[in-house]
C-alpha cells in the first residue's frame, strides 16, 4: 500500500483546501453546478484537445464552469433577471472562444479585466446582502470563481514563450 507523504504538502495548498472547505460549508448548493462543469470541461479538454491547446486547457475549464452555472441560472430566471444574466454570458462566452482559439495573452488580459470588474461588482453586491441569505453565498460563489479565473490566467500570462525546434538547434556560428 502506498504510503502519504505529507512533507510533500505545501502551506498554500493546505490554504487552499482548507478555505475551499470553508467555502462549501457556507456556500452549500451554490458551489455544485459551477464546480460540476469546470469538472466536466477540464475532463473533456484535456482528453480531447490538441495539445496545443493544453496551456490554455485549466483558465478555460474554470471559466466554463462559471458560463455554464449562468447558463443555467439565465434558464430558470424570471425575464426581469435574464437581462442581467445575458450580457455576462455573450462577454464571458466571447472572450473564452478568442482565449482557447487563440491563446494570446491579450486575450487573456482583457478576460482579467473582465473577470477583475465583475469581481468589484459583485463584491458591491455582496456588502449589500445579508450574509445568510441565498444571493450573499451566490455572490461568495461568483468572486471566488472570479478571483481563481484571475489566477489561472496570470499563470497563462507568466508562463515562458514556446522555444521554437529549429532555433533552438542552431548552433552559434
Amino acid at each position: 500500500m502506498a504510503k502519504l507523504d505529507l512533507t510533500r504538502l505545501s502551506p498554500y495548498s493546505i490554504a487552499a483546501s482548507v478555505g475551499g472547505v470553508a467555502a462549501g460549508v457556507y456556500t452549500g448548493v451554490n458551489l455544485v453546478l459551477p464546480a460540476a462543469f469546470s469538472a466536466i470541461a477540464w475532463f473533456a479538454l484535456h482528453n480531447m484537445a490538441p495539445t496545443g491547446k493544453r496551456p490554455v486547457v485549466p483558465a478555460v475549464a474554470w471559466q466554463f464552469g462559471q458560463l455554464g452555472w449562468f447558463a443555467v441560472g439565465a434558464v430558470l430566471s424570471p425575464m426581469s433577471g435574464l437581462m442581467t444574466i445575458l450580457p455576462d454570458i455573450a462577454i464571458l462566452a466571447g472572450l473564452l472562444i478568442w482565449f482557447y482559439l487563440g491563446q494570446s495573452r491579450i486575450a487573456a488580459w482583457c478576460l482579467i479585466a473582465y473577470q477583475g470588474l465583475s469581481t468589484l461588482i459583485n463584491a458591491w453586491a455582496f456588502v449589500h446582502q445579508p450574509i445568510d441569505s441565498n444571493a450573499a453565498k451566490a455572490l461568495v460563489v461568483h468572486i471566488l470563481w472570479r478571483v481563481v479565473a484571475i489566477g489561472l490566467l496570470a499563470l497563462f500570462i507568466r508562463r515562458p514563450d514556446q522555444l521554437d525546434p529549429a532555433m533552438a538547434a542552431k548552433t552559434f556560428e
